[in-house]
């Protein structure tokens, strides 16, 4: 008898822990579970740039495609970009992070915001090298991207000082070190040419104000410092 009596009770508890984590799992929501599947097949790739330079609007003949620097701000942008493509993000993913990281070099000084926009025009990189801490642009070569040219000196800009869109990110700028842009309008630049990879021309980046910085670019003889890009 006592026998039965500890199966029964055994079976029992046993059926009650059963409905507890089906219950338990009724809760969870369909988004939820969505989210979770994204984390657990997410997978990260860090891209370097395949092209960046720095573009002068006091002489608009200028330009910096093989310099160490980017400079931004007192009148220059930068434009960098990334190969975001079939071989690097299967046509298809869904983009859910995404970080763009500069380092800023000693010349930079605390007080600037640096913004990162969407390019909406394809724009060259060549062999110009400006000198010194590169605020001064070097002639520009064929193919190179100036102020007045996507790409020197056959395709004028739309707009001078190049075609973008809205800030997509930003990052305020206190002295030489990495910094990073990240949230959701970068997510959304990178998704954009996921999906239609001809659409990829970039970021541009500009300086708040007259404030000058500058950061290490693709060129630099320490690659570890250059520009990159994480997706997940």
């Amino acid at each position: 008898m006592l026998f039965q009596y500890l199966k029964r009770r055994l079976l029992a508890e046993s059926m009650r822990a059963q409905n507890g984590r089906r219950q338990r799992l009724a809760g969870i929501r369909a988004v939820d579970v969505l989210e979770l599947r994204q984390m657990l097949s997410a997978v990260t790739v860090q891209l370097a740039a395949s092209q960046d330079t720095t573009i002068y609007e006091a002489d608009p003949d200028t330009s910096n495609g093989s310099g160490e620097y980017l400079v931004t701000g007192n009148g220059q942008r930068a434009l960098v970009q990334f190969e975001v493509g079939t071989g690097t993000v299967p046509v298809g993913s869904t983009i859910i992070d995404a970080v763009l990281t500069l380092h800023a070099s000693g010349s930079s000084i605390d007080g600037a915001t640096v913004s990162a926009h969407r390019v909406t025009t394809a724009w060259g990189e060549a062999g110009s090298n400006a000198t010194g801490n590169e605020s001064i642009g070097a002639t520009a070569k064929p193919f190179d991207a100036t102020w007045l040219y996507s790409s020197y000196d056959g395709q004028l800009w739309e707009n001078e000082g190049g075609d973008f869109s809205g800030s997509s990110a930003s990052a305020s700028i206190s002295g030489p070190g990495a910094y990073e842009w990240i949230g959701g309008g970068l997510i959304d630049d990178i998704q954009s040419w996921v999906d239609a990879p001809e659409s990829n021309f970039g970021w541009l980046l500009q300086a708040s104000g007259g404030i000058l910085n500058s950061f290490i670019s693709r060129n630099a003889p320490d690659s570890s410092v250059a520009p990159t890009l994480e997706i997940t």
